[in-house]
């Protein structure tokens, strides 16, 4: 008859709550089945009083709620971007997370275009090498990492403004 959704929605848990447990008083204190809720429905409250909670629930509502669609977009790419091409080559990494909402690349290697496996990054007097441990393949003069972490950060922003 009723979902599996509709009964694990929090306003029929909240109502049926309510009159499981006036059944539950009322059978306990020998009171009439439901008096209790009818009795809480009856209570005068001032106007005031709900206005001031109904003013409390708008401003925390509308200071609490996030811009959740740019931001969204941007966890759900960075929880599932593992990789990128930069100058021809894919890049692998991690992306971390930081305190202060800023995204860390971590765990950089790149990964060999020869037999995609991931490269040993080395570096060589004023240059970036990479060397692949499987087919002992080079790629020299890469970019350096800090420029490569920039790049990648950089094209997750611009793949996020973008949508």
């Amino acid at each position: 008859m009723f979902s599996k959704k509709f009964w694990q929605s929090p306003w029929v848990i909240t109502i049926g709550g309510t009159i499981v447990a006036s059944i539950g008083i009322d059978s306990i204190t020998n009171i009439p089945l439901l008096t209790s809720i009818f009795k809480l429905l009856t209570i005068n409250i001032e106007l005031w009083v709900i206005l001031i909670l109904l003013s409390i629930y708008i401003i925390v509502k509308k200071y609490a709620k996030l811009d959740m669609t740019k931001e969204t977009r941007l966890i759900n790419s960075l929880k599932n971007h593992r990789n990128d091409k930069i100058d021809g080559y894919n890049y692998l990494f991690k992306l971390v997370h930081r305190y202060d909402d800023n995204v860390d690349v971590e765990q950089l290697s790149i990964s060999c275009p020869e037999c995609q496996t991931p490269m040993t990054l080395v570096n060589s007097y004023s240059n970036l090498t990479a060397r692949c441990p499987r087919c002992s393949n080079e790629i020299y003069n890469l970019k350096s990492l800090e420029d490569t972490k920039k790049i990648i950060i950089d094209n997750l922003n611009r793949k996020n403004n973008h949508k």
